[in-house]
């Protein structure tokens, strides 16, 4: 029996299912097919990494198509950084430790990274009909490999507490560049628009967030970072920008991306 509503996102609702789970509720814009593979991919992951809340079935309401999970204890790393903002740059460190184990898993059976990245720029509507073939270009050049991304992974999708660390939000993974999957996190904590607070509350949540990129960069590349992974990093940052706009982004953010992708067009 469906209960209260104890989170929302862009493409789900959740609620309430039961004492120990909960039910993920799918908007109409997610097909069933959809719906189908974040179960099976779900029920994948689960065998491979201990940071996967558990899935136990599907369900419709109402029409809708529906998930069961575990209801994931503890507190986002977004929630404990805003009451503990001088752990920004430990958080950091912690995120990279998390984000070096899942790229430590090779799964093939995955989409690809790399062609789930054409398909978006190709889409972009905002991007002019020139910056999606120089784009496109710069993607035919870098590495198609078969490490487990999350392409999603930033505090919002982290849980902690004092038993375990949950990652949450496995929608968009597949297999690919590691160096993709941190490109992408870094492009969220650098670029993602912050919702509407005041000025000097985004002020401050931007020096969080400077600290928690420090922290998860240095600490994910701990060994140092070779010149050839440094341009590969900052390539698919580049491409992972324009992808960034078929995500329903704001009009602030899609500005703000708009500009970054010309500057970085300009200077290639």
């Amino acid at each position: 029996m469906i209960g209260k509503k104890i989170g929302e996102g862009r493409t789900a609702e959740v609620y309430d299912w039961s004492e120990d789970t909960v039910i993920k509720l799918f908007y109409d814009v997610v097909s069933a097919e959809e719906a189908d593979r974040e179960y099976q991919m779900q029920k994948l992951l689960c065998e491979h990494l201990p940071f996967c809340a558990g899935i136990y079935g599907r369900e419709m309401v109402e029409g809708r198509s529906g998930l069961i999970y575990d209801k994931v204890k503890g507190s986002s790393m977004t929630k404990l950084l805003s009451s503990s903002p001088e752990k920004s740059r430990d958080m950091g460190k912690l995120m990279a430790e998390i984000h070096g184990k899942i790229h430590a898993v090779d799964l093939k059976s995955l989409p690809s990274i790399k062609e789930g990245t054409k398909h978006a720029l190709s889409h972009a509507e905002k991007l002019s009909d020139d910056m999606k073939w120089k784009l496109l270009s710069i993607l035919a050049e870098l590495p198609e490999k078969k490490t487990l991304c999350h392409m999603d992974f930033h505090p919002d999708n982290i849980f902690l507490d004092e038993e375990r660390i949950v990652v949450l939000d496995w929608m968009t993974a597949g297999s690919g560049d590691p160096l993709a999957d941190v490109a992408r996190t870094e492009m969220i904590l650098k670029f993602a628009v912050f919702p509407d607070v005041a000025v000097e509350i985004k002020d401050a949540l931007q020096l969080i967030r400077g600290e928690l990129l420090s922290g998860y960069h240095a600490a994910y590349f701990t060994g140092g970072i070779t010149r050839e992974e440094e341009r590969n990093l900052y390539l698919w940052e580049t491409v992972l920008l324009g992808a960034r706009l078929r995500e329903g982004v704001s009009d602030e953010e899609c500005g703000i991306l708009l500009e970054e992708i010309r500057h970085r067009l300009e200077d290639n």
